[in-house]
């Protein structure tokens, strides 16, 4: 028969450990933060990925080149002068 007193203090003493590696790995996984210029690349880029999947969805199936257009303001279309 297994002795409960003991189970728990492993138990116990499992749960510390497995409390300061949880700890550690969130230590290791920490980011530092986004500056400006990388935030907006950042958005950028998941803005263009949207663009692009949702154009596959819809059917439409625009170029990288009009959704790099439309990211950036200009023109989608070609217009005649």
């Amino acid at each position: 028969m297994i002795n409960t007193h003991m189970k728990k203090q492993r138990t116990g003493h499992f749960d510390k450990l497995l409390d300061k590696l949880v700890k550690k790995e969130r230590e290791i996984q920490k980011l530092p933060p986004l500056l400006a210029p990388d935030k907006a690349k950042l958005e950028n880029d998941f803005a263009i990925d949207h663009l692009y999947y949702s154009s596959r969805l819809e059917g439409t199936h625009l170029s990288d080149e009009r959704i790099e257009k439309a990211i950036h303001g200009e023109s989608a279309t070609p217009t005649k002068e």
